[in-house]
């Protein structure tokens, strides 16, 4: 897999770094969803290349105008200020449960996906990071995820509001090994008040029923 994750993008001068939607445009925000790979497809489509996109204005997801790997597309303009000589003001995480080039030590079934200070909950992948100096010291839960430091007592679950420039509220929630339930029927249903619908992991390791004996199905 390719590096996809960009944790967090901090502090820098205004102008000097924003998302870039597929359209080529700044937007607000967007999501990306790659497509795993399929058989007996295109070639891209049999690499994983393909991917769904997402933002404020798009209408519903819509497919990718170019491949994830493309300089064109919603993330390699986002990410592009990134590879460039002069990062000196920028201070970023990247991560992957599956980063670029992993060890054979690295088993990426451990690894979390998730977002900023809730990153101390999960074992994420951190393959590329700047954060230095100020940014060091302004951002301490940041620093800890660097050095590989997680939560180490109560409570084992974490949700908090995401606030974007414009104002778009987004909810994250995470949870530690520790946690000791299901994520969605253990937690996800109650907090947000409505049955759920959960795809699982096709490749996990046995199959869990649907949980149908609280207020809220999962």
């Amino acid at each position: 897999m390719i590096p996809l994750l960009l944790a967090a993008l901090l502090c820098v001068p205004a102008g000097a770094l924003t998302c870039y939607g597929d359209s080529g445009q700044p937007v607000d925000w967007f999501v990306v969803y790659k497509l795993p790979a399929l058989r007996g497809s295109g070639e891209a489509a049999q690499r994983g290349l393909q991917y769904k996109y997402l933002d404020e204005s798009s209408g519903g997801w819509r497919d990718g105008r170019a491949l994830i790997n493309s300089p064109e597309g919603a993330v390699g303009r986002s990410l592009q200020p990134l590879y460039r000589s002069n990062t000196s003001q920028l201070a970023f995480l990247l991560y992957n449960d599956q980063p670029p080039q992993p060890s054979k030590a690295q088993d990426s079934s451990m690894r979390g996906h998730t977002k900023g200070k809730q990153l101390t909950y999960t074992y994420p992948w951190v393959y590329n990071y700047q954060l230095e100096g100020i940014f060091a010291q302004e951002f301490p839960d940041l620093e800890n995820v660097v050095k590989g430091h997680h939560v180490s007592q109560e409570p084992w679950n974490s949700s908090i509001t995401l606030t974007s420039q414009a104002g778009a509220v987004f909810q994250s929630f995470a949870k530690f090994s520790k946690f000791g339930d299901d994520l969605y029927s253990g937690w996800l249903a109650a907090a947000l008040g409505t049955n759920l619908q959960v795809q699982f992991w096709h490749k996990t390791v046995g199959i869990l029923p649907s949980n149908c004996s609280d207020i809220w199905q999962v």
